[in-house]
């Protein structure tokens, strides 16, 4: 069976953590919402992440549709669901209720 476990060479990973440093630090000083992943290793059975994040809310940044927000939620393991309509319920007859309608 072929293994089919992740594995990137350290070299390469620090590599792209410093890159990516360097990105967010240009985001910070620009003001810039900015939010990156990467599959730092994995053993297995687990794959662990690491997250870069300068985001809107917390550094006062206003957006219209903050969407980095969300990917943070998805990357602490929030589950998302998709939108879905409003419901609306009619009220029941009263005769149900064995009231009258006055």
């Amino acid at each position: 069976m072929k293994d089919r476990s992740y594995t990137v060479r350290e070299e390469y990973l620090e590599s792209v953590k410093d890159k990516l440093q360097d990105v967010l630090l240009l985001c910070q000083i620009y003001r810039i919402p900015f939010f990156a992943t990467i599959a730092a290793e994995d053993d297995g059975t687990h794959t662990t992440y690491q997250n870069y994040v300068h985001s809107a809310a917390a550094n006062h940044i206003p957006v219209t549709d903050d969407e980095i927000r969300k990917h943070i939620l998805v990357a602490n393991g929030f589950t998302p669901v998709p939108k879905r309509e409003a419901q609306t319920f009619a009220p029941f007859e009263h005769s149900l209720y064995g009231d009258t309608e006055e």
